[in-house]
């Protein structure tokens, strides 16, 4: 009996306390954390658009574009809220622009809720020359090229007046093969 006991003591000690630990002592240790780990969020605002795929496409709800400066000088603001934050990627991998990145920081604790709320603000945006629309005409003669001529109005009325024309020769020629 004794040497059972004995025999079952040196297994654990063996196991347990001569084997490394499967956990990290990371506050005391350096951290090594995979390749392509899901971190802390980064916006570069100053490649941002303003498309707002990344807002629709989270499932969270978690990450909004807005624009703070004006509709010619747009400025826009990231605003993502950790607590609802999933870090599954959909917002990065969905950003046609290269805007969001993940990081390897992982350190996102805080004491109260407003804590894991954040708000990055990218560079104003040059502003966007507004859209005038030219008429056909003047569009033409600034490039050079003659007035583009429209349609007479009557090769219009043509065309309506032989599709009825065909219409009876169908019928007629319907009701020749359920008589014969």
């Amino acid at each position: 009996m004794r040497k059972g006991i004995a025999r079952i003591g040196g297994m654990a000690l063996r196991h347990f306390m001569l084997k490394k630990p499967a956990t990290i002592s990371y506050p005391h240790g350096p951290l090594q954390l995979e390749p392509g780990y899901r971190g802390k969020i980064e916006y570069h605002g100053e490649s941002c658009i303003g498309c707002m795929l990344c807002t629709k496409d989270c499932p969270a709800g978690a990450i909004k574009i807005v624009n703070v400066g004006t509709p010619e000088k747009k400025q826009f603001e990231m605003r993502l809220d950790y607590a609802h934050c999933i870090f599954c990627a959909q917002c990065v991998d969905s950003c046609r622009k290269g805007c969001l990145s993940f990081t390897d920081n992982i350190e996102l604790a805080g004491f109260s809720r407003g804590d894991l709320k954040s708000v990055t603000t990218g560079p104003e945006q040059p502003p966007t020359p507004p859209k005038v629309a030219k008429p056909a005409a003047a569009k033409a003669a600034a490039d050079g090229a003659a007035p583009v001529k429209k349609a007479a109005p009557a090769a219009k009325a043509e065309a309506p007046a032989e599709k009825p024309a065909e219409a009876p020769a169908k019928a007629e020629t319907a009701a020749e093969k359920t008589e014969g």
